[in-house]
């Protein structure tokens, strides 16, 4: 790590809920709220979608979900800890049981989003609302410190529906074979089928960012450009867009620090890909830095916050209140695997040097512009460090193992047009003012006339992909097979046809290939031959 030195989208009615963004172990935890749509889910309902997720030893755990939910709703706690205990002997069905998504939505918009008709409500309504309440309050920093996220997050989807029966009842509107009881159970379980979805998104998923993830499905704000950040900033482009736009800038905001990493980058650094990730409306996200001289695109780590691993893991604290070994995750490892998990073709705009943390993080982008005159530094060997942020992955495979292995020897720093750095940048600008915009050109591009769902399908392709022809072969005829029945193949073909711009609608969270993701042995079945 370095030392420090198009077309916008009309939005539905919407209504206030908390931001998207999970509370991590960072000191900043600042909450804030904006407005928010279901922006798209009238037009494309999402269909209810089965689990089949195992449950491991961790599954059987329910440990403070009862008091989580006493905490948050008052009064006897003897309904919640009922509850919990059914959920024992029930695990397995509900693994297997559908989120039914647009179902939970309809009753949200009536009893959360002020659409209510004035009828009555069953458990089943008032459960599936609060539980949907419960994923936004607690994606947007609504759970308390202490706790597993799965016993906070169920704990507060039934205190949610013990305070929601409540208050429907004493309006009259509650049907008659309806209970208090009941309604706890649905909101229960409801979450609890929640959680496991969110497992079931791979490696990406699971725990807190798993329902980050879920929530993001569900939750749209209405511009990117009112959510407030600790050191990045978010803008549509043209900025002058009130709503959101295809192309979303990614913005390192701390210009008076050389826009140096540190926790609070990381945390929204997270939340913004995790959020863009899964936002329909947006095609292509570019990634650049604030300098208004544009000198500086990162200078690497903050070196005037203390070197520790206290504030960057994802794990829990030691009794000496830092982390062990095990538990340790590189914050800069984080940011590059939310870059890397975004479902969006992601474009960095350096309009400065970059070293340490600086660079690697960009090393999972699909593209990188850089300014001739800027500097590029892996650095780590004159700090006593190593590689970072996956660079270790990511480096000898975009620029080769002889010439990683001479960057991180060396130490040293270099212009982009070196010829050790050659294969990092796909385009070189010359004036360091040119290169967001030539960046924003090339995402206009890509948001214009490229699939989604065909961009970022290659990218894992090439990262990711088996290790020899003969494998690569088979899992290219099988994307292939499935791709040429999908709805964007048809709208590429007769746009071509007829001499049009394409109008690509597939996103990865809805329209990916049957074997995706293939890494996680999608690809077992009858063994196909050559």
């Amino acid at each position: 790590m370095g030392p420090k030195g198009g077309q916008s989208v009309t939005t539905a009615p919407s209504f206030t809920v908390a931001y998207i963004g999970l509370k991590t172990r960072f000191k900043h935890s600042n909450h804030h709220n904006i407005t928010m749509s279901y922006e798209g889910r009238g037009e494309q309902p999402v269909p209810p979608r089965g689990g089949h997720v195992p449950f491991d030893d961790d599954d059987d755990d329910f440990t403070g979900a009862a008091e989580h939910a006493k905490r948050n709703a008052g009064g006897d706690g003897d309904i919640f800890s009922s509850v919990i205990g059914s959920f024992l002997g029930k695990k397995n069905q509900l693994a297997n049981e559908p989120v039914d998504e647009e179902a939970a939505v309809n009753h949200h918009k009536k009893l959360y989003g002020g659409e209510d008709d004035g009828g009555e409500h069953d458990s089943s309504s008032m459960g599936n609302a609060a539980a949907l309440q419960a994923l936004k309050m607690f994606s947007g920093g609504g759970g308390s410190s202490g706790g597993s996220s799965k016993s906070e997050f169920i704990g507060l989807a039934m205190s949610e529906a013990s305070k929601l029966f409540e208050q429907q009842s004493a309006a009259g509107k509650v049907s008659s074979d309806s209970s208090k009881e009941s309604a706890v159970q649905q909101a229960g379980e409801m979450a609890l089928k929640m959680y496991l979805k969110s497992k079931g998104g791979g490696e990406s998923g699971g725990g807190s960012s798993g329902l980050l993830s879920l929530a993001s499905k569900f939750i749209l704000p209405d511009s990117y450009q009112t959510i407030s950040l600790p050191a990045v900033r978010l803008s549509h482009h043209p900025p002058s867009s009130k709503s959101v736009t295809p192309i979303i800038m990614v913005i390192l905001n701390r210009p008076k620090h050389k826009n140096a990493f540190n926790g609070d980058m990381i945390e929204s650094l997270e939340k913004a890909f995790g959020t863009l990730s899964s936002d329909p409306r947006v095609k292509c996200i570019v990634f650049t830095g604030s300098d208004p001289e544009n000198k500086i695109f990162c200078a690497g780590m903050d070196m005037f916050t203390p070197l520790s691993t206290k504030d960057a893991n994802d794990g829990p604290p030691d009794a000496l209140g830092s982390v062990t070994r095990d538990t340790h995750r590189d914050g800069g490892g984080r940011v590059s695997l939310a870059i890397y998990r975004c479902q969006k073709p992601v474009i960095a705009a350096l309009n400065g040097s970059a070293v340490g943390v600086g660079i690697t993080m960009t090393l999972p982008c699909h593209i990188r512009v850089a300014a001739a005159q800027s500097r590029v530094g892996f650095v780590f060997a004159r700090r006593g460090l190593v590689m970072e942020a996956c660079s270790s992955f990511f480096l000898p495979r975009l620029v080769g193992a002889a010439r990683a292995l001479h960057l991180v020897t060396t130490g040293a720093v270099y212009r982009p047009t070196d010829r050790v750095l050659d294969g990092l940048f796909t385009e070189v600008v010359d004036d360091a003012a040119g290169v967001l915009p030539r960046a924003l050109q090339l995402a206009e591009g890509v948001a214009r006339d490229c699939s989604v769902v065909s961009v970022v399908t290659m990218r894992d392709m090439i990262f990711r992909g088996p290790g020899t022809a003969e494998e690569a072969h088979l899992l290219e005829s099988k994307l292939l097979y499935d791709r040429f029945r999908s709805a964007d193949v048809a709208e590429g073909v007769t746009s071509f046809l007829e001499k049009r711009e394409p109008r690509f609608q597939e996103t990865m969270e809805e329209n990916a290939p049957s074997v995706y993701p293939w890494w996680e042995d999608k690809l077992k079945g009858p063994q196909s031959k050559l």
